[in-house]
């Protein structure tokens, strides 16, 4: 179905300029008339053919000149009924709607109120009916319609013009960076603090694998731009340099041999450091599944030893441990159950306060102690445990913003499935400590997939293992080579 859309104060204008150029042409013709047609009627000479062609000419001149003047007359009393015509059938259409609309409220008993009623015509009547009006509404309209475009060529640049490797790649890359540097710095203050040797290998490791995380994102940042130069053009070419992330990856690219070497050099070391940070928040874990299964709430678990452990295990029973920790978790789902079935609206309403403040608690718990920890880290005189809590706090921050996911929902999910059961304070299981130590674990898994993938299945990888299998076989001898002096 169309749309006719009339603006009365352009049509008018129309009529009127067309009726101004009828008038004009008028009198051009007529000016023709008396300065050339006159004089060429009125000249007493011979008349040749030239006076005579000039005679016809302009006549089929003036002749074209009425037309036009006609026509555009015809036009502009057309254009002036088309206005007449369209503001009867306006007041028409609006007396019918307003007959129907007051039969409709009086039959529905609605009310309406005038003073709203009042203004919205005020305000369509300046809109439609005034210059101002028709300007403004105008420029709004050319501005929602520049608007909408340059969102449409945001849309663009961002999806197929390099925005996304530029944006949003350069963002997660800045993040990554950002929290390598806590990570060292954190990995430093506790290096400098000393402690247990296990928090000192865990340090080690942090630093190093914060080391790893700057550098890999410094040369994420640079295959980003190169992604993002090429992707207008190249696309294809773009989404395998945004593919780039490391530097051993990057090495990897090259034809050199030290290359490939160097980037065979980086994976080990970053699978070691791995590997030895995975040992150390397993070892941690452990020890506040100890705290939390013999029932040690205030046990300091940096001074437990896993020596420690194993001793009161061997004097303790086990099971006895776990089975008493059950008991008191059946113990505490059935007293809220109980609370619940007895219909008592004060237990119950007590019993949910309770809850909330505990859930309440356990979500602000992580937050408050990483921002206490950043506040602090400013405080005079400087500490390393200072320093270390506080570039912890800047890196629990930074996740939140990394990942959406660790945002007030991942949070609140974290801090509150374990937390009910294990103890409390710095000794509490949350679930993203659990959630940590399995991400640390099949990144690990992954890095020696892929070094496999990288070095296992080249084709010096495949030679020597043929020649392998052919020395394991009787039937072929293949002579080792000189060693090289």
């Amino acid at each position: 179905m169309s749309t006719a859309v009339f603006q009365y104060g352009e049509m008018n204008n129309a009529a009127r300029r067309a009726k101004d150029t009828a008038k004009r042409l008028s009198d051009y013709s007529d000016g023709l008339r008396r300065r050339v047609c006159s004089k060429l009627d009125a000249y007493s000479g011979s008349r040749t053919s030239n006076i005579y062609r000039a005679d016809r000419e302009l006549e089929a001149k003036r002749r074209q000149l009425e037309q036009r003047s006609q026509d555009l007359e015809q036009y502009g009393e057309a254009m002036e009924e088309l206005v007449s015509s369209c503001k009867d059938t306006d007041q028409r259409v609006e007396r019918m709607v307003s007959e129907l609309t007051g039969e409709f409220k009086a039959r529905h008993d609605i009310g309406s109120n005038p003073v709203w009623e009042t203004l919205c015509s005020a305000v369509t009547w300046c809109k439609n009916s005034t210059a101002a009006g028709r300007l403004l509404s105008g420029l709004w309209e050319r501005g929602v319609h520049a608007l909408e475009e340059a969102w449409d060529r945001m849309k663009t640049w961002y999806k197929y013009d390099g925005g996304k490797y530029l944006l949003t790649e350069n963002l997660k890359a800045a993040l990554g960076i950002a929290l390598g540097v806590a990570g060292v710095v954190a990995g430093i203050a506790a290096l400098i603090a000393g402690g247990p040797v296990l928090a000192i290998v865990g340090a080690i490791a942090g630093v190093i694998a914060g080391l790893f995380a700057v550098g890999n994102g410094i040369v994420d940042m640079i295959n980003n731009h190169r992604a993002g130069a090429m992707a207008a053009e190249r696309p294809g070419e773009a989404v395998r340099t945004n593919e780039i992330n490391s530097g051993a990856a990057w090495l990897r690219k090259s034809d050199e041999q030290w290359c490939h070497k160097l980037a065979l050099a980086l994976d080990i070391t970053e699978i070691a450091a791995g590997v030895t940070s995975l040992v150390s928040s397993a070892g941690t874990l452990l020890k506040k599944g100890y705290a939390w299964l013999s029932g040690s709430k205030n046990l300091n678990i940096k001074t437990l030893s896993f020596s420690t452990i194993k001793s009161n295990l061997s004097h303790q029973n086990w099971k006895t441990m776990a089975s008493a920790r059950w008991q008191d978790i059946k113990k505490g789902a059935q007293a809220f159950t109980n609370i619940l079935r007895s219909g008592s609206k004060a237990q119950i309403k007590t019993a949910v306060s309770t809850q909330f403040k505990f859930l309440l608690e356990n979500f602000k718990k992580p937050h408050v102690k990483a921002w206490t920890g950043i506040k602090n880290m400013f405080q005079q005189p400087v500490k390393a445990n200072t320093v270390a809590a506080g570039a912890g706090g800047i890196s629990h921050f930074l996740s939140l913003i990394k990942s959406p996911l660790s945002g007030i929902g991942g949070t609140l999910k974290d801090n509150l499935v374990f937390n009910s059961l294990a103890t409390s304070g710095d000794n509490s299981i949350s679930l993203s400590d659990i959630k940590s130590n399995i991400k640390k674990f099949t990144g690990t898994v992954g890095n020696v997939a892929d070094l496999f993938k990288h070095y296992g299945n080249t084709d010096v990888g495949k030679i020597t293992k043929r020649i392998y299998e052919l020395r394991g076989n009787g039937n072929t001898r293949i002579p080792r080579p000189a060693p090289v002096h």
